[in-house]
């Protein structure tokens, strides 16, 4: 655990990072629940490894007691996103992935004027990371679901603004 003082402000960002670095591994472990094509589950595991040392990193930084309450929530959420994915087929999971990956990506952009030194790195790099899962994910979709990545990424600004509360 890093000792590191963190105003309201960036205790309620880190919350939220936490709830989301909580959620994607969840989608992935949602999607490894009943995929069975091969490709598909060499992309969940892949992209799991990297969201698992991201949520690891982020739990390095807050103490349980500056956690979500609301925990088991994203752990549901995430895992019933995954699960739709798959359902949806195999560009439906790949256009899911992309646009939870986009918002993803635009969250740790806007947050990083609130950081410096070891944090900010921290979230670059794992900006990075999402970079990557989104482009991977967007060059294995063939079509678009423009609807559903409304939708998608209206759910992760709830998810964002809820989690940011408690």
């Amino acid at each position: 655990m890093l000792k590191i003082d963190f105003s309201p402000q960036q205790l309620s960002l880190l919350r939220s990072d936490h709830a989301g670095e909580l959620g994607a591994v969840n989608i992935y472990k949602g999607i490894l629940w009943c995929a069975r094509d091969p490709a598909v589950v060499a992309f969940a595991n892949c992209h799991l490894e990297v969201e698992s040392k991201h949520l690891a990193s982020v739990e390095s930084l807050l103490i349980p007691k500056h956690r979500s309450t609301l925990s088991p929530l994203w752990v549901v959420a995430g895992r019933a996103l995954g699960l739709m994915a798959v359902v949806g087929g195999k560009n439906f999971l790949f256009s899911t992935i992309a646009s939870v990956e986009e918002f993803v990506v635009e969250h740790y952009k806007q947050q990083l004027p609130f950081f410096s030194g070891t944090v900010q790195d921290l979230l670059k790099e794992m900006m990075a990371d999402e970079t990557t899962h989104r482009e991977d994910a967007a060059h294995r979709s063939s079509r678009r679901h423009m609807l559903w990545e409304i939708l998608v990424k209206k759910g992760c600004g709830l998810a964002v603004f809820a989690s940011s509360k408690c």
